[in-house]
């Protein structure tokens, strides 16, 4: 774990942690052009746009939000809960069809043990919701993952 990754933990500012974690996907990818065969900065890399795009969420910065998970999701397919903020991004962009498409594709789905896709993906919107980021499709996707 970088030491700046500790500080965003701490943060409680959107726009702070946006700048924040740029800084750790600037890291790593500096560390990747050393070690460009490296699956473990590729993994870090990709987990780092896939964060940086949840907290773009958060700073009501949803096509970066998009722009971020897919460069996360471009990385490593296989990081598929990426997809959870991929969906976020679209939904609150007004672009309803393509986020329905990400919803569906893993609607009814195990995420882990413990949860399905569904549940994530309610939670998504719950913590949205709870810091007063909202959009009148939000009400039409609940609908959808419920049925």
């Amino acid at each position: 774990v970088l030491p700046i990754e500790q500080q965003i933990q701490t943060e409680t500012h959107p726009g702070t942690k946006v700048t924040l974690q740029q800084s750790v996907v600037d890291t790593l990818k500096a560390i990747h052009q050393t070690y460009p065969t490296n699956h473990l900065i590729l993994s870090r890399l990709s987990n780092a746009n896939g964060s940086l795009a949840w907290y773009y969420l958060f700073n009501r910065q949803f096509a970066e939000a998009e722009q971020a998970a897919a460069r996360g999701l471009e990385i490593d397919p296989d990081q598929e809960w990426i997809h959870t903020n991929l969906a976020l991004g679209l939904l609150f962009q007004g672009k309803w069809e393509d986020a329905k498409k990400v919803y569906g594709s893993f609607k009814g789905k195990a995420y882990d043990a413990q949860n399905t896709w569904d549940a994530i993906f309610l939670h998504d919107l719950d913590a949205l919701e709870a810091a007063g980021i909202g959009h009148p499709d939000v009400v039409k996707i609940r609908a959808f993952l419920r049925e």
